[in-house]
């Protein structure tokens, strides 16, 4: 499973890099870099019965059923890719057995103006935030580069 991207670039300390990781075995790696706070990097083990709910949820959502890609629709979203702050799009793969799948959002969220410009089905939104929680619980061990 992979998570890159998403959110948008701008603001008083810009993200670089934006990544979420799971392998096989478990082992998570987020890597987070911004302009000012540099390379953090997050590595820890999320254990097989999280990792076989995780995948049991995937599934149920409906994720291997969806586009292979989420664009914008009209002329307000595709203005919107080229003002500021930078939109940047949300790629997600995920292989669970036979199923691979890889789909990607081109402005995914809501802008500063609480505006959604990508009608995506909103189960997308719950898989990313089930990876989120997954890597942001306090038993992370962090690094900084």
């Amino acid at each position: 499973m992979e998570l890159i991207g998403g959110g948008y670039y701008g603001g008083i300390d810009p993200v670089l890099k934006d990544f979420i990781q799971i392998k096989t075995d478990g082992r998570l790696i987020k890597e987070y870099q911004s302009v000012h706070n540099g390379l953090l990097v997050t590595k820890k083990n999320i254990p097989r019965q999280e990792l076989e709910m995780f995948a049991d949820y995937v599934l149920k959502q409906g994720f291997f059923n969806f586009d292979r890609a989420y664009d914008c629709p009209d002329q307000r979203c595709q203005k919107r890719k080229g003002g500021k702050p930078t939109p940047i799009p949300l790629r997600l793969a995920i292989t669970y057995g036979e199923h691979k799948k890889m789909v990607t959002i081109a402005i995914w969220g809501q802008d500063n103006l609480g505006i959604k410009y990508v009608d995506y089905p909103p189960q997308l939104d719950n898989i990313i935030d089930a990876i989120q929680r997954m890597a942001n619980r306090l038993e992370d061990t962090v690094v900084k580069k």
